[in-house]
């Protein structure tokens, strides 16, 4: 089955955890009894495969998000912190509760150039990704995008044109990798958002 993923995400570095391993090998089992007209959870005591997991398997772009090795990221964070002053650890505490609570809020950050946004950005993405979370981190520009963690242009992310009109649309499928990757994301982190687009 790593194999098969390997070919199918073109990635032969892919590797599959133990719990992957074993949600597939039930799966492939549910299968299998299916074609009998039996089903496993007929047989109380067998457990049963996790749908999320095996939807995070099939999709490329959840793969990739989620592919970080949460023990580096939860050293960045063990390394970073100490460096972050009263207002930065405030505002990364309100994300990571607000995460946890699993409330769906809208954050706004100011502060002008050479104020350490950036440097809060990474502070949160590591924050959420030691956790095993999926943080999409996004500008206007390709030069800032380079700044960001794991960072893309709006234009890419979204399939948003660069040219805007009133007849203009984003190109995003409902049935793509991408719209369903937006739904498992915990943070859009959206830099210079409100220059964006006036």
């Amino acid at each position: 089955m790593e194999r098969r993923l390997q070919h199918k995400h073109q990635n032969p570095e892919l590797r599959l955890s133990v719990d992957e391993r074993k949600n597939i090998c039930l799966y492939e089992q549910e299968l299998i009894m299916h074609k009998k007209w039996s089903f496993v959870k007929d047989y109380p005591p067998m457990p049963l495969s996790s749908s999320d997991m095996l939807f995070q398997l099939r999709n490329r772009i959840i793969m990739e998000q989620l592919d970080d090795d949460l023990s580096t990221e939860a050293e960045n964070v063990q390394m970073m912190l100490p460096s972050l002053n009263l207002e930065q650890m405030d505002i990364l505490r309100t994300v990571v509760n607000a995460d946890d609570s699993n409330n769906g809020e809208c954050f706004f950050v100011y502060g002008s150039g050479g104020t350490r946004k950036t440097y809060l950005w990474k502070m949160i993405v590591a924050a959420l990704k030691s956790k095993g979370k999926i943080i999409l981190s996004v500008v206007l520009s390709g030069i800032a995008a380079l700044l960001l963690p794991f960072g893309k242009t709006v234009h890419a992310m979204f399939k948003i044109l660069v040219n805007l009109g009133e007849a203009t649309y984003c190109s995003l499928l409902k049935h793509s990798e991408l719209a369903d990757l937006i739904p498992q994301t915990s943070l859009i982190i959206w830099d210079e958002g409100p220059v964006s687009y006036r």
